[in-house]
Formats: C-alpha cells, structure tokens, sequence
C-alpha cells in the first residue's frame, strides 16, 4: 500500500511517520504489550534491545525501497504512567525514562545505523498537549538529550481542559523544535458514541477546529488516525474498538465514502502546500463561531481558510487579501476556503 502510494505522488514527496507503541512482552515488567516498563533502566540491555528494535524496522522497510521522513520515540507514553485504564498496546516512559533512553540507546544507535538527525526526524512526546511542560523541561533542556530530538508530537485529545494554551508557550521556550499533531479520531469523547458515523458534519467542524486552533499556535503539521476505517461502523482495530474515519468502506457493497472529514481535510491538504508560512489574520467585530487561519504558499499566494460554526450566516470583509476589502458571506455549519495572488510586497 505504501509503494501504491508512493507511485501516485510521483510528482511530490510522501512523507512518512512512524510510531512504535510498545515493543514485544517479553521485553515488559509484565510480560504484555498491553501497559507496563520496559524491563531494567536506559542504558540496559532491554532498553538497546528496544533500540535496536526502531534501527530493524527502519532497515527493513529501506530495503524495500521506502525511507521514513521520521518516527516518533513512542506512542502516549504517559498513560502507564498515570495508571490510566488503557486497553491499546502501550509502554510507559516518565519524562526522565524518555531522556535517559533518547540519550543513551535510540539516539546513539539510530546515528551509527545512519539514521541520524540529518536524515531522520525523532518527534519526542506522542502525547496530550497537556503533557508538553513535564516532557519538554526534562527532556529539551538536557544538551546530550536534545541534539538526537528535532521535533514534538501532540495530540489533540483533551482532560476538560483548554488543550491549545501549552502549544505556544512551549514553541517559545524551544523554538528550534517543530510541534506537529500526529494523532485526531472523532468519535473518542464521552457523549458522542465510538464509532463511526457516516455524513456526520460536526465531526468536520471538529477536525477543522482543531486544526486552525493548532496552526495558530506554531504546529507544522496535521496527522488523521485514522484515515481509512473497512467498516461503516468504524473500525477494526487491534482492540476491537470502533472510531470514525475519513473514508468509511462498505466492504459488503464494494464501495466506499467521503465522509465529511474527508473534505473538510481537503480545504487545507489540497490549498496549503509544504512549505507554505502561517500568518494569521485578525477578525475584528463579532467573531463568535468564527475561526480563521491565513496562510502564504510557496508561489506566494495567500490562502484563507473560514469556519463558520454557528447555526446563521455570517457576513466579513476581508481586508488585506486583495488590492479592494472582499465581502463575505460564510453560510451556518460551514468551512470556506479563499486563495488569490498575495497582495504582499
């Protein structure tokens, strides 16, 4: 499937990311992939082994022609940590365990085995935004830690608590590491059913929300989880959960569908290029339900994308956008995309 994949992007490179959830259990305290340690301390013999494990499969997959643009140094690896009841394939890694474990097994074998910095990305965290001091602190202000690291992996999952106010005060403290959100499945949250649930537009809202949110606040990058799901309630996945996808197959049918997410992703995969720059846009008046985020692609256009969330149309000049204030009519429950030569010098 990648190398299907890889052939229909001929045109433009397929970055790939990959994240390791837990190794096998024997190398566990409690001999599961489900929860617990890896045995013994960084530096020791399972940690190298866990190690070497990242260093295997990054050479197994080059040998067949595909090269990771990065991994992750591990799944949510907080949720051992706090005793959360977890039912995913999972390892714990306090803050101190992940430094000590960057710095003394995965950092140094993945730069003999010439997967070093310059040729492999190695996103720390994977975890809840939340997390983002304990985990940054312990691990980003230790020197002999941080040269192995160039990015940090958030997800958008949330405790009852504003989620977004740790991404710019971290990107501050440590502006030379990208922030990317490499984890969103609707259908997570309490009073919404995990499963999928196929033309629900809230959903859309919610993925688009989040992703403007983020982007407003230093994140580079968007991941789905998960994208495709062969079943139109969702799922399979390893622990026979149901969680809502992009595209939704009906395996019965032969067939398959967009659901709402899936374009609402489209108003910036398709219009937001790599390396295009955040710029912001201020909404002055009445923005309530209004969310907004402006972007300058590589050919210097300006792009706008609009979120309108309320249940009435709303009506916006934009300013700055072209030589004239455009008016705008945003229709309730919808996403707008606007893109035009960039009026900038």
């Amino acid at each position: 499937m990648i190398k299907q994949a890889i052939e229909l992007r001929a045109n433009s490179h397929l970055k790939l990311l990959a994240s390791c959830w837990s190794p096998p259990g024997w190398m566990k305290t409690n001999d599961s992939i489900v929860g617990g340690y890896i045995k013994g301390s960084p530096g020791g013999k399972y940690y190298k082994t866990y190690a070497k494990y990242h260093v295997k499969f990054l050479d197994s997959y080059k040998s067949e022609g595909i090269n990771f643009w990065g991994i992750t140094t591990t799944n949510e690896p907080f949720n051992v940590v706090k005793n959360a009841p977890y039912i995913f394939n999972n390892v714990g890694l306090t803050p101190e365990m992940l430094r000590d474990f960057i710095k003394l097994d995965l950092g140094p074998i993945l730069q003999e085995s010439d997967y070093g910095v310059d040729k492999l990305n190695v996103l720390i965290l994977d975890d809840k935004k939340q997390y983002l001091p304990q985990y940054t602190e312990v691990i980003l202000t230790d020197p002999e830690t941080a040269k192995f690291v160039t990015g940090i992996a958030v997800h958008w999952y949330d405790d009852g608590e504003d989620p977004y106010e740790y991404l710019s005060p971290t990107h501050d403290k440590f502006p030379n590491y990208f922030i990317m959100s490499t984890e969103a499945t609707a259908g997570y949250k309490k009073d919404a059913p995990n499963t999928g649930q196929l033309g629900n537009w809230t959903r859309a809202e919610e993925y688009a929300y989040d992703m403007i949110q983020d982007f407003q606040r230093y994140v580079t990058g968007w991941i789905d989880w998960t994208f495709v799901s062969d079943s139109l309630t969702g799922g399979p996945s390893w622990n026979h959960g149901k969680f809502d996808s992009s595209i939704l197959v009906d395996p019965k049918m032969d067939t398959y569908y967009r659901n709402p997410m899936f374009y609402a992703l489209g108003h910036f995969s398709k219009f937001i290029p790599p390396n295009s720059v955040y710029i912001g846009h201020n909404i002055q008046g009445n923005s309530m339900g209004i969310s907004c985020a402006t972007f300058i692609d590589p050919s210097q256009q300006l792009v706008i994308v609009l979120l309108n969330t309320n249940d009435h149309q709303v009506n916006l000049i934009v300013n700055n956008f072209t030589s004239i204030a455009i008016p705008i009519s945003l229709d309730s429950h919808s996403i707008t995309t606007l893109v035009t030569p960039s009026s900038l010098p």
